[in-house]
Formats: structure tokens, sequence, C-alpha cells
């Protein structure tokens, strides 16, 4: 619903609205909500929503009565900057395509966002020291990058690095590199996001790979995982992470994750806690990944 919202704004944003406003004229039981961290990108107009009384008071019964209806809104809009930085490194390889792998760096600082689970975040002010979110991904993205340097026969893409900032807060990072350089499929093969890859559990072996249904290709790639994990499939290309920006592009993605734990946004997510060869473990998997992608190309 929400994807659906979010397009048809955006559309009339484009055909030349100056404004949206959403209604409900089924009476639903729970209204939306504004949702400051949404994957999807800002809409350029002001939208607002219309509960079903509203809706019945001030369109239906007067239209009913008087034909036409025209509706006034006065918005007021504080707008809040904040800035921050998106890390990047690149292989040339004089490809026509890139890959791009990536990982967000940022964390959750001491919860003064509000999106902490600490029960007195704002009280006991506490770092939030993020080892598996997403210090563990950004490590991953550092070693791949040595990887994919130091092997000479992956030569049929370009490779792209990028540690983003501000995902915590709505993927701002990632919604802000694919806008400002300009990415889709005409340019990038394909996205890997690694997020949270540093607590494989030892007696399941489960490793969530997202981002399946976006390619042909990646049912192939599933199955190289063999015996080494226990798979679970996401077919969907959006989440809450950064190849949802990608996706949004148009381009392929996958997404690796270990899963969610009790220390999930709270001060006790701890160096001492993560799976070290269980990462390396889902590091080699997904080199198998991109040694395949290239061989194929």
């Amino acid at each position: 619903a929400e994807k659906a919202a979010f397009d048809k704004c955006r559309e009339a944003a484009k055909q030349g609205a100056t404004a949206v406003i959403l209604f409900d004229g089924y009476g639903s039981k729970y209204a939306p909500t504004f949702n400051s961290q949404s994957i999807y990108e800002t809409v350029t107009v002001p939208v607002v929503f219309m509960g079903t009384k509203a809706w019945k008071k001030l369109v239906v019964d007067r239209h009913a009565n008087k034909g036409a209806v025209t509706v006034s809104l006065d918005i007021d809009i504080a707008k809040t900057e904040r800035s921050g930085n998106n890390l990047a490194a690149y292989i040339d390889n004089n490809a026509t395509y890139t890959v791009v792998l990536g990982a967000h760096y940022d964390h959750l600082g001491y919860g003064e966002d509000h999106n902490s689970l600490h029960a007195n975040a704002a009280k006991d002010h506490l770092v939030h020291h993020g080892a598996d979110d997403n210090a563990s991904g950004t490590a991953a993205l550092l070693e791949m990058a040595g990887r994919i340097k130091a092997n000479k026969k992956l030569r049929h893409y370009n490779y792209l690095f990028v540690n983003f900032s501000g995902e915590e807060l709505g993927l701002f990072g990632s919604k802000a590199f694919v806008k400002q350089e300009g990415l889709d499929s005409n340019k990038i093969a394909y996205m890997l996001n690694m997020d949270m890859v540093g607590r494989l559990n030892d007696s399941t072996h489960v490793l969530t790979v997202g981002g399946v249904g976006t390619s042909p290709a990646w049912a192939d790639v599933v199955a190289m995982a063999g015996s080494d994990f226990k798979v679970v499939i996401d077919s969907a290309g959006v989440g809450p992470s950064d190849h949802t920006s990608f996706y949004n592009a148009g381009i392929p993605v996958l997404f690796f994750f270990t899963g969610t734990h009790k220390d999930y946004h709270k001060p006790s997510d701890l160096p001492e806690a993560i799976n070290y060869q269980g990462e390396v473990d889902v590091l080699k998997y997904v080199t198998r990944v991109v040694e395949k992608m290239d061989k194929e190309q």
C-alpha cells in the first residue's frame, strides 16, 4: 500500500500537481501514520491524508448538494537539514557495466533519533556500538574490495564499493547516491548489500538472501550456497536496507543477512557476540556469487 501511494503521489507531482490529498473511503480501522524513515524517496509536493469522516463530510456530502468541491490546504512545513558522507572506492576495468557492493556504516549513536530498542535510551545516554549492525557489513565490504582487487580474473565488470551513511534514518545515503549519480540498469549490472552478517547461528546456519526475485540469474546463485547454509529466500527487492534504493531504480539486487537478535538496536550489540568464522563463511559465499556473475559475462 505504501509503494502504491508513493507511486501515485510521485506521478501526480510529475504531472504538475501542487499537492496530493489521499483519502480513506472505506473506514479502515487504523489510519496511516507518517514514517520519517520510509524506504521510499521524498515526494516533491505536500501530501496529506483525509480520514473517512472528513472525506464524507467535506467531499461526498458537499458534492451531492453542490456539485463541484473545492478543498483548500494551509500547510506549514519545517525543513531540517543534516549532512552525512558516503564513502566509495572504484575498480575501473573499462567495462560497460558496473557492479555495486554496499553496506551502511552508520548506527544509532546514543539513540537520540528515537530508533533505539533500549528501554531507557534517552535517559541512560549509552553508546549503541552496532557491532553487527553494521560494523559486520562494513568490514565485509572492505574484505570484498580486497578480494576483488586481488583477483585479476574479475575483469568483465567495473566494481564500485560504497559505505552508506544515513541508512538508519531512512536509507538517506543510498537514496542520495542513486539519485545524484543517476544510476539505473543501463549502468549498473546488479547490487549486493551486506547488512548484519555477523551473527550466523552455528546450530542452524540460517542465512537470509533477499532480492531473489529481482533477476532470473539469482536462482542459480542461491543454489550455490549448497550445504554451507540453510538459505531463507526473500524474493522482494525492497526492505529496510540500502539495496531498496537500487531496486527502486530498476537494478537487480541481493541482500545478505544472518538474522536479527536480542541485541538489535541496543547498546549490547558488541564485538564479543560476533561469529567471526561465520562471517568468513558468508564472505566466501558472496565471493562465489561475484566470481560466477563475472565469469558468465
